[in-house]
């Protein structure tokens, strides 16, 4: 059961990754059919976020009353709505779509969490949740390879549909385990009640406390780096080739990147395991973050496209790759009767710097006046990120 756990979990995030990073990977052809400038797509990400953040601290409660499977069955269906209403080429309809895909994706790894430390081994739990995490690149792969050539050959509301049609599929897919997945639920669970209660668990667990600001930063650096990737690849990068050819070879790029997390995530999980601290990996992924930051403020079209795509595989390998080994530390930090809604507060606060993230970048952007030294500035980020891991697992080891 175990093992079953984790595919449908894995499975479960990839289709919600695919659907909020499906338009930050057809933004340039959305914006120009709209009219509107390809930087804008961080607001749009944003908003998702922001109601992410909402999910995330009402998820606990929910899975309380409702189940986990039943909370995962309702994820897709608001990631169904939320695509088609982003289908629609208007502004009110993008917007309504935005909060929909956001606040199912904040519904995600609360609910995966609660099934994997009921089912999961402790001793590989950095292992499976990093695999279970492999959900977010592998979604994202989904967008930088289907979501590009769609939009190409059929359209970008086509680019979105699918997205839909893979939700719907899956809500009705898992329903023959929801009875045993949700035995554990209690109907009389008030939604409203103490919502906030997480975050007074957090507070109180110091090692807990020190480690939250490294989830909002390494989150504004990871989704800041997808949201724009292919935006800076199509406008500074790649050279000499048409609007739709640069998209594609962007989007492989992109494909690159969370080929990486996929590659990154259970290698780092099993490492993790293998030595017995996590909070050490998520240093040393600060550290490797800070010195590819800088790389990406030289880069330039005379590259190689090779170089590019080391450059940011390895990007793919650290500012991707903390997540599962990130959210394992904080399940051995936390009693396993409150994993839930521990997990959903801490999440709120790493989709705090997700939808935080894309904003300042966006507002940045026009000063600067250049993408690449834009990602210059995640080596501060990552290096607030990584003390604040440092603070933590000193706390802990005590």
């Amino acid at each position: 059961m175990g093992w079953i756990v984790v595919l449908i979990t894995t499975l479960v995030q990839a289709i919600a990754t695919f659907g909020i990073l499906t338009y930050p990977v057809i933004a340039p052809d959305v914006a120009a059919r709209l009219e509107l400038s390809p930087s804008l797509v961080g607001y749009q990400i944003s908003i998702a976020y922001f109601w992410a953040v909402v999910s995330s601290i009402y998820c606990g409660p929910m899975i309380q009353r409702w189940g986990a499977a039943r909370t995962i069955q309702l994820c897709m269906v608001f990631v169904a709505a939320g695509c088609a209403c982003l289908s629609f080429p208007n502004l009110i309809s993008i917007l309504v779509g935005s909060v929909l895909i956001g606040f199912s994706y904040g519904l995600t790894n609360p609910t995966a969490s609660h099934l994997l430390v009921k089912y999961s081994d402790p001793n590989h739990r950095n292992l499976i949740f990093s695999i279970k995490q492999t959900g977010v690149p592998f979604g994202g792969i989904l967008a930088g390879l289907l979501a590009p050539m769609i939009t190409v050959h059929w359209g970008w509301q086509w680019a979105t549909g699918v997205v839909s049609i893979c939700a719907i599929l899956f809500a009705v897919t898992i329903q023959p385990w929801r009875h045993q997945w949700d035995d554990d639920r209690n109907p009389q669970t008030s939604l409203i009640k103490r919502p906030f209660e997480g975050f007074e668990i957090v507070w109180r667990n110091k090692p807990l406390r020190e480690l939250m600001p490294a989830g909002l930063m390494f989150s504004m650096i990871q989704m800041s780096l997808v949201t724009f990737l292919v935006t800076y690849l199509v406008q500074e990068v790649i050279t000499g080739k048409t609007t739709s050819e640069a998209l594609i070879t962007a989007g492989y790029v992109m494909a690159a990147v969370q080929i990486a997390g996929v590659t990154g995530r259970p290698i780092w999980g099993w490492i993790a395991d293998r030595f017995g601290d996590g909070l050490a990996i998520l240093i040393m992924l600060s550290m490797v973050i800070i010195g590819l930051s800088f790389v990406t403020t030289v880069i330039s079209p005379s590259w190689p496209l090779t170089a590019v795509y080391i450059v940011f595989f390895l990007f793919g390998l650290s500012a991707l790759g903390w997540n599962g080994v990130y959210i394992a530390s904080i399940t051995t930090l936390t009693e396993p009767q409150q994993v839930g809604k521990v997990i959903g507060v801490t999440l709120a606060i790493s989709f705090a710097g997700v939808f935080v993230g894309p904003a300042i970048f966006s507002s940045l952007y026009p000063v600067i006046g250049s993408y690449g030294t834009t990602f210059g500035l995640f080596a501060v980020i990552s290096l607030i990120g990584g003390y604040s891991v440092y603070r933590s697992r000193r706390l802990a080891k005590r």
